[in-house]
């Protein structure tokens, strides 16, 4: 893809994957992990970078996020939370952040101002790590 190369001039491991509907592109850009997002006919629809310590969030996203685990450890137990991935879609950032303990895998979606929603709840699976299908599921 012409337009990934001239935009993110300089990736390296770059791995390339179909999830539904959209070519994936997973790379190192600028020292971070990277996610690229983009339509059968090649036009990017989303992009985004791996933020390695909540404390790089917003303020507002922080407050929110903390709010949110004080509210799913009262359903659930303490929770476990260890980096977002910042998100680029139709102009809008979007914050999405894993939340797991034993029991459940949580996945928050926050906007820029701290408003926070679950988009994905499920029994625990053995891992949650940054992949494709982050937003492919939503």
């Amino acid at each position: 893809n012409k337009s990934f190369e001239r935009e993110y001039s300089g990736a390296s491991n770059v791995e390339w994957s179909k999830a539904g509907q959209a070519f994936v592109a997973q790379f190192r850009h600028l020292d971070n992990f990277w996610v690229a997002y983009y339509k059968l006919d090649g036009e990017k629809f989303a992009c985004g970078r791996k933020i390695g310590t909540l404390d790089q969030l917003p303020l507002t996203v922080q407050q929110g996020i903390q709010e949110t685990k004080v509210n799913q450890e009262r359903k659930f137990g303490s929770m476990n939370t260890s980096y977002a991935m910042e998100m680029i879609e139709d102009g809008t950032t979007r914050y999405y952040l894993p939340m797991a303990n034993e029991k459940v895998s949580l996945i928050l979606t926050a906007d820029n101002t701290g408003n926070i929603i679950v988009t994905r709840k499920e029994p625990k699976k053995p891992t949650i790590k940054p992949d494709k299908d982050l937003l492919a599921k939503n």
